[in-house]
């Protein structure tokens, strides 16, 4: 699927704003996939490239680190499909290799907001929306905007509806009953009772670190 480029650094289309840097988030790894990414960071990292081509953004930010059986970080991994596949200058990307969590993501961005720019964006899916959402507050990060990345997919590179049908199928999936469900869960944890993510942070590192 092609992406076409447009004029780049207007103030808005199709009802999407600019963002001087766009962040993407990671979501599984996939050993059996050629990237090393599952489809849904795969889905991701496509419409932030989707993002770039149209002009809305000067930089991407790949971000995660290298978790659990990986042989390489998240970050690495995306970089290499954005320039590879997706033909974005290596000037243009960022590296972030070391957070494994939306919590850690959301400290990073906090961290280094002064490099990004003043406009930023997170690039997930609209599930995991609601999980950045409720952590906001808690970095400062109050202005920060989230985009889903299926909206962005339908609007700027689906032309022959292929993704569309695919976005479609997905929601009524039980794989997508269940990624609801959990994420329904992390959020109402994150805002009643780890504004900071902080207790999801250990569980993930014992998870992923436990050998």
């Amino acid at each position: 699927m092609s992406i076409e480029v447009q004029s780049r650094n207007e103030e808005s289309k199709e009802g999407f704003t600019y963002y001087d840097a766009i962040v993407v988030s990671p979501g599984f790894d996939n050993p059996k996939h050629g990237t090393g990414l599952h489809w849904d960071t795969r889905l991701r990292e496509f419409a932030a490239a989707a993002y770039y081509r149209e002009g809305l953004t000067d930089v991407i930010v790949v971000g995660g680190a290298k978790l659990g059986t990986m042989k390489d970080s998240f970050a690495n991994l995306m970089e290499r499909a954005l320039k590879k596949k997706y033909k974005i200058p290596e000037n243009d990307i960022i590296l972030d290799v070391d957070t494994f969590d939306t919590a850690s993501q959301l400290e990073w961005v906090r961290v280094n907001k002064a490099l990004l720019g003043e406009n930023i964006a997170i690039m997930t899916d609209s599930q995991q929306k609601k999980h950045f959402s409720a952590l906001l507050n808690s970095y400062g990060l109050q202005d920060l905007d989230i985009l889903a990345c299926e909206d962005v997919v339908v609007a700027f590179a689906d032309r022959n509806e292929h993704v569309s049908r695919f976005i479609k199928k997905l929601h009524r999936s039980p794989y997508w009953k269940y990624w609801q469900f959990r994420e329904a869960v992390l959020t109402l944890f994150t805002q009643y009772f780890d504004k900071e993510g902080k207790w999801l942070g250990k569980f993930t590192i014992r998870r992923l670190y436990k050998d």
